[in-house]
């Protein structure tokens, strides 16, 4: 049986074909108002998410700015995460982190969408109001580079919110050993490869989504660095401490620079230049 993150999913695919006709009318706002916040509400109205873990808006940045202040979700950078299905995602036309040069805070969105799956480095997602002008478009799906420098980050819903049956299983998502496959590792290996241009790791891998030799001793350094269980699986501990390390470094790097947005958009360039494929 679906649970509610994948009903919400399926609820965005069912309106595939869909003009800004029915969801400026669920706000009761003018035909032809920008609509495509209005269309992730719409999807979180049908399964009972709205006012529960997904706020009810026309605007694009509010999703995750008045999501995160209620304690509805919570707020994951484009340039470390590789989402899931059922994530909100944010755009910044200008580039990551274009915000700041707007006098905007980190939330700000110039469209949302919704992760269907990600799959070979792509994030495959279901949008309104994105092939067209507000009146012209429909309801369609598009594919996005993992990383891209106009993804700004992603809103991620507590879906026990809305539904205390619904478990995340993060750990089992987060536990990447030898021999495994997926765009998980190609994830955690992209945040490797950043650490290596921070002078944070010295091993070494490759650009793949394959967990192997090289993989297995980062992982290793990792666990000795940090004071870890040495078990050279890459766990929610092991690829959290990395995270954190990153972001700090990442964060000394912009303390010294007067233009913040430049450094923001150099960061997350990092991460896409890797060119990684699965």
């Amino acid at each position: 049986m679906a649970n509610i993150r994948e009903k919400f999913v399926s609820a965005a695919a069912g309106y595939i074909g869909y003009d800004c006709t029915l969801f400026n009318s669920y706000f009761g706002a003018p035909r032809g108002t920008p609509w495509c916040a209005e269309f992730v509400s719409k999807c979180a109205s049908d399964v009972g998410a709205i006012g529960k873990c997904i706020v009810k808006t026309a605007g694009a940045g509010s999703i995750a700015r008045e999501g995160v202040a209620k304690g509805f979700g919570k707020w994951l950078e484009g340039h470390l995460t590789v989402p899931i299905p059922g994530d909100i995602i944010s755009f910044c036309w200008n580039g990551k982190g274009s915000y700041l040069a707007e006098g905007q805070d980190k939330y700000f969105s110039d469209h949302v969408s919704i992760v269907e799956y990600v799959k070979n480095g792509l994030i495959h997602t279901i949008e309104g109001n994105a092939n067209g002008s507000n009146t012209s478009s429909t309801v369609c799906r598009k594919t996005h580079k993992l990383y891209g420098n106009t993804i700004n980050g992603y809103f991620r819903p507590n879906w026990s919110l809305a539904d205390k049956s619904y478990k995340e299983n993060g750990d089992d998502e987060m536990n990447f050993k030898f021999g495994d496959r997926s765009d998980g590792v190609l994830a955690y290996k992209s945040l490797i490869l950043l650490a290596n241009k921070l002078d944070i790791l010295k091993s070494k891998v490759d650009k793949s989504n394959s967990f192997g030799d090289g993989t297995q001793a980062a992982t290793l350094e990792i666990q000795k660095k940090f004071g870890l269980q040495q078990d050279k699986i890459a766990g929610v501990k092991t690829i959290t401490a990395l995270r954190n390390a990153v972001i700090d470094a990442l964060t000394k790097v912009i303390a010294k620079k007067t233009d913040r947005n430049a450094v923001l958009t150099e960061a997350a360039s990092a991460v896409n230049d890797l060119k990684v494929k699965a």
